[in-house]
């Protein structure tokens, strides 16, 4: 049930500006994802094995260097509630 549920509802939690990034072609791409609940060490390690977390922002785990396929895997959890394209990083 939760992978049908998975494939049918995770498009919807990728942003527009997200998308588009994805869709340019973009090998890696900093995202920040909004998870439904706060995240456990399970969320903390499956977000490490896709990329690289660069602490929170705006209640939001920021991720960096994550493939198009990766972000596409991860909307489709359950626990998911949506995924950004972030800002660029301040020096």
């Amino acid at each position: 049930f939760f992978q049908t549920y998975g494939f049918v509802t995770g498009p919807s939690r990728i942003s527009d500006k997200l998308s588009g990034a994805m869709a340019s072609g973009q090998e890696k791409i900093d995202i920040l994802i909004w998870a439904k609940f706060p995240a456990e060490a399970f969320h903390m390690e499956l977000y490490q094995t896709l990329g690289a977390i660069r602490g929170e922002l705006d209640g939001a785990v920021r991720l960096g260097r994550v493939k198009p396929q990766d972000i596409k895997f991860l909307s489709r959890k359950y626990w998911i509630e949506k995924i950004d394209l972030a800002p660029p990083e301040k020096s």
